[in-house]
């Protein structure tokens, strides 16, 4: 078994369980060093717990880096850092972290949302804020080395908060973490500093960089450097310039192209100097733009953040419904061309639960109905523990989800799947091409017989019978696709997995169903025209 495979299912394996007087209900999300999830304390608290891979806790660098956020976090002395309550290990030696809970969600999570692009005042206040927390880091000798969307919350209050001070360092003291074998940060993310490894050129103006490639991504949809996957992207960020942002969103003003381009220079020493430096010039470059003071700005902002926001799976409690709320979901049998790719002996790896984002209530329901989890005694939902499902059951249960939310939601959890399945080897996906044409190996991954997956990744082979995602190759342009699915699986869902592998490498990717057959109308296949600019 895999190491994510491993960790997936211990991850799992620990809903339902106590841990000093915390009963877990639910899997937040999993990272590359930690799983999180929502508990209750005895005395009622909501709190997030967040436990370290089994296979680091004998690693004493990790363990020391992973318990290192509870000093530091700590210590930020600013309400946008999230602090942690408590440091410990269960009673099986694992360490984990208690933090508040939070309500809301994560800048990524809103971003995709948008389709990739953020409003200009949105990205200003998120910014604002953010470097606040920063220039009381710094003033305390912290700097945080991950900033990213992914790190960056927003409350269900609207107000802005910096995640994950794991691997952050004291710039006032000789030593530095360092972890042999693991690379530390996100390249995508990480100044040049930082990717080449000179720990003794690391400080706040690394975090000024990560705040600048944030708004690049944020505002332009893109990254600051092309480059496939995660080794590319670490040896981009250690040679090369940051390019312009104005050589990819070309209707930004002027001002703010600048100002971004300041923050990514490659020399430490041509960034500001602090990121209280930094927030003044963004608030006058903001100002000038928007032509008005950014407190009235911002307080517009958040007040939408907290009146718009769609509550993701980290801030919601999924309940039994009531008995008057109650209906059954279960698809009603019809014989259908696809259900001969729907086999008794076929399973299915489980999904995640944050798979459904803002669905999550309801897919909760009809899982259970699927007999796919169950509801504890105090009514809240446990999905199924095992790392695979039966495939008939998860068949019909996600045509029931996709019928209960209708067609644009099940579209987005499609879109969702890729960051939650087993993928092939980065080889095997590196341009929007190969990544299409990978997906009927990912699709054959992620199902097995006997305990094998349909495709094996050392010989090549793939099995039949569960149908197949086809890549037919150019439309009518070298930036056209044709991908042909018969499978068992609604065309909703079909659709938005297409459209999330495209978008790895083409962030403006458009998915269209072709005219014709559709399976939804007894049709053996979906046609999907792939396009992007």
């Amino acid at each position: 078994m895999s190491s994510r495979a491993w960790s997936s299912q211990r991850a799992l394996a620990r809903i339902g369980t106590m841990v000093q007087k915390c009963r877990i209900e639910r899997l937040i999300g999993m990272g590359g060093m930690a799983a999180v999830y929502a508990a209750t304390r005895d005395d009622g608290e909501r709190v997030a717990i967040k436990f370290l891979h089994e296979r680091f806790q004998d690693d004493p660098d990790m363990v020391r880096l992973f318990s290192r956020e509870a000093n530091v976090a700590n210590q930020v002395g600013h309400p946008g850092a999230v602090p942690v309550l408590d440091c410990n290990v269960d009673d099986e030696g694992c360490a984990f972290l208690v933090m508040p809970l939070l309500d809301g969600e994560t800048v990524r999570a809103r971003w995709e949302r948008a389709d990739l692009h953020l409003r200009l005042v949105e990205v200003a206040v998120l910014a604002s804020d953010v470097l606040d927390v920063l220039a009381s880091a710094h003033a305390h000798g912290i700097v945080h080395r991950d900033i990213k969307p992914e790190n960056l919350f927003i409350t269900a209050a609207g107000q802005v908060r910096v995640l994950d001070f794991g691997i952050a360092r004291r710039t006032d003291r000789d030593g530095s973490v360092t972890v042999t074998g693991h690379m530390i940060g996100t390249p995508a993310f990480m100044p040049p500093e930082q990717a080449v490894g000179d720990r003794h050129a690391i400080g706040p103006a690394s975090d000024i960089w990560s705040v600048g490639a944030t708004m690049f991504s944020l505002l332009s949809g893109k990254l600051v450097h092309e480059a496939d996957g995660g080794p590319a992207q670490l040896a981009a960020a250690a040679t090369r310039n940051a390019r312009s942002l104005g050589d990819v969103a070309r209707n930004l003003p002027l001002s703010l192209v600048k100002f971004i381009d300041k923050a990514l220079a490659f020399d430490p020493t041509g960034r500001w100097a602090s990121a209280s430096d930094m927030r003044e010039s963004l608030h006058a470059t903001f100002e000038g733009i928007l032509g008005e003071p950014m407190a009235v700005v911002a307080e517009r902002v958040r007040a939408q953040f907290a009146t718009e926001l769609v509550q993701e799976t980290e801030a919601t409690r999924v309940k039994r419904p009531a008995q008057g709320e109650m209906r059954s979901s279960r698809v009603r049998t019809v014989a259908r061309p696809w259900m001969r790719f729907v086999h008794a002996d076929i399973e299915v790896r489980a999904p995640l639960p944050k798979l459904f984002g803002p669905m999550t209530e309801t897919a909760s329901r009809i899982l259970a109905e699927h007999d796919l989890g169950r509801y504890t005694d105090t009514d809240w939902f446990v999905p199924d523990t095992r790392l695979w499902w039966p495939m008939e059951q998860h068949v019909a249960a996600i045509h029931a989800l996709i019928e209960a939310v209708g067609p644009i939601k099940g579209m987005d959890i499609g879109k969702r799947a890729e960051k939650f399945v087993d993928l092939p080897p980065d080889p095997m996906m590196h341009n929007i091409h190969a990544t299409l044409g990978a997906i009927d190996v990912a699709y054959h991954l992620n199902h097995r017989r006997k305990g094998k997956p349909l495709f094996d990744v050392e010989s090549g082979q793939m099995e039949e019978g569960i149908g197949h995602y086809h890549f037919r190759g150019p439309l009518d342009t070298e930036h056209s696709i044709v991908m042909v699915c018969e499978n068992p699986y609604p065309c909703e869902m079909d659709h938005g997995i297409i459209l999330g592998f495209a978008r790895r490498f083409e962030p403006y990717a458009v998915v269209e169903h072709a005219p014709g057959g559709c399976r939804k109308d007894g049709a053996e296949s979906c046609t999907y025209h792939v396009t992007w600019w």
